[in-house]
């Protein structure tokens, strides 16, 4: 093969391509050698990365033509942004705006990481009255959808009166639906608003034990509730408040950060405001 055709065939391959064109960029765009914060620069790993996705994505291993495809994209991403960046035009983009300061609030929070228990104790401890046990009930109720039956409130009436009469009949075929277990389950407030709407609820946490009480409607239908058993509010065990005592505790300790990293990075930056404003840093001294 003569070198005419091997260079010829070189010239061919897209991987030159690349760069040459890489090569122009270079020339073309303006560089201050000083400068390295505006560095594209692609590791190892962040490579592998790219090639499992790029796998994962195919379901095979990509083709060497389409690992050069990869990695143009990959680069030409790079520098659509930061000359995006450069040119202002993420400024009035809200969206675009909002998704750099949640990337640049996870930076800030760190990565979370779990209290000991010690820690998480003492954390429970100083916060106890941030967490209760919910009052809840065991209940039974009938129920008639508004655009399903055409019973009233006299014909509920006339319903709990029946039921007063036998407490211990069976609710099946009544109403549209009927809790029909032997042994309801334990539901708070907060549940039971949304299974049936707060005047249900409401009326739950009021009503005399093991009486029928209603009519009530909320925006569902039509109810007769019977309360079977409650346990009112009443502060909740380290046990019962664990987890949520150990998610407070990881974003309290992220709030602390952010505030910190704020404060740091706000020093870099002079910030000219109009007559009579003054930003006060979040924890930040006066």
């Amino acid at each position: 093969m003569s070198f005419r055709t091997s260079a010829y065939a070189l010239l061919k391959e897209p991987l030159i391509h690349f760069i040459a064109v890489g090569a122009l960029l270079a020339v073309a765009l303006p560089h201050d050698p000083t400068r390295n914060d505006d560095a594209i620069t692609l590791s190892e790993q962040r490579w592998s990365d790219l090639l499992r996705a790029e796998e994962r994505s195919l379901t095979r291993a990509p083709t060497k033509d389409e690992q050069v495809a990869l990695l143009d994209r990959h680069l030409t991403d790079e520098i659509m942004v930061r000359e995006a960046l450069r040119l202002g035009l993420a400024d009035d983009d809200q969206v675009v705006r909002k998704r750099l300061i949640e990337r640049a609030r996870a930076v800030a929070r760190g990565a979370a990481e779990a209290p000991s228990e010690e820690v998480l104790e003492r954390y429970f401890g100083e916060h106890k009255s941030r967490y209760s046990a919910q009052a809840r009930v065991k209940i039974d109720y009938v129920y008639y959808a508004t655009d399903r039956h055409d019973a009233g409130p006299s014909e509920l009436v006339t319903l709990k009166q029946e039921l007063d009469r036998e407490p211990t009949r069976s609710l099946e075929g009544i109403g549209e639906i009927a809790n029909l277990t032997r042994a309801p389950k334990w539901v708070t407030h907060r549940e039971l608003a949304q299974l049936l709407g707060p005047t249900v609820a409401d009326l739950a946490l009021s009503a005399p034990l093991t009486q029928w009480e209603g009519p009530t409607t909320s925006a569902f239908g039509s109810y007769l509730v019977r309360v079977r058993e409650r346990e009112p509010l009443r502060a909740a065990s380290f046990a019962e408040a664990r987890e949520f005592a150990a998610a407070d505790w990881v974003r309290d300790r992220g709030q602390v950060r952010e505030r910190s990293w704020v404060i740091a990075a706000g020093a870099r930056y002079p910030i000219k405001l109009p007559e009579g404003l003054r930003w006060q840093p979040p924890g930040g001294g006066p």
